[in-house]
């Protein structure tokens, strides 16, 4: 008996040892190399968290990963690669990070085989979105938003947000106050699930 339950305590001492990404990677296995732990005010991505990183330690980190295939650029202010979380034995995703002044302005993915319900799951509801009618398809495009997190996540789907929307697109740490309202109609709150072309 107290074999088990000195391999109980140790069990217990460890998963409180592990660090947030790890926790958060066991539970989704999509979150790979995401994290919404108490370090990310932001989502981070990689152990980058925009706003705070700097651009040095970002390309240090990218430098070093075996998930990262560059796409080469003239000097600029913005840095383009591929990123393969299983090694790129899946389809890679795109990604842009901008730098400013020195730091990780935001990072900008494209192609990602994500769901809505992983977000949700990872972070929780999100508090506010916009629609737009894409006419020329019948489709309605959501922005939906984490508003404290600066993350801006793209949907459309013609039958209103589910779980299992697909993400088109994914901005962290994004100037989503900026975009018009005028392009996409004004915020809303996040009502849940459901239809919400009407």
């Amino acid at each position: 008996m107290k074999k088990i339950v000195l391999l109980f305590l140790i069990f217990c001492t460890g998963c409180q040892l592990l660090p947030d990404s790890g926790i958060l990677n066991s539970l989704f296995p999509f979150a790979a190399g995401f994290d919404a732990g108490e370090k990310c005010p932001h989502l981070c991505w990689l152990g980058i968290n925009p706003g705070v990183t700097t651009e040095v330690q970002a390309k240090a980190i990218l430098a070093a990963s075996s998930q990262i295939r560059p796409i080469p650029l003239p000097p600029t202010d913005k840095l383009l690669m591929r990123w393969g979380p299983q090694n790129f034995n899946d389809v890679d995703h795109v990604v842009e990070i901008y730098f400013e002044k020195g730091l990780v302005k935001t990072i900008n993915f494209t192609g990602v085989p994500y769901k809505l319900g992983d977000f949700v799951k990872l972070m929780g509801q999100p508090d506010k979105i916009r629609i737009s009618v894409v006419r020329s398809r019948f489709d309605a495009a959501y922005l939906v938003f984490y508003s404290s997190r600066r993350v801006m996540i793209d949907v459309t789907d013609s039958t209103g947000l589910e779980p299992e929307d697909s993400v088109g697109s994914l901005y962290l740490n994004s100037d989503f106050d900026k975009i018009p309202p005028s392009i996409w109609g004004p915020d809303q709150p996040w009502p849940g699930y459901g239809d919400l072309k009407n």
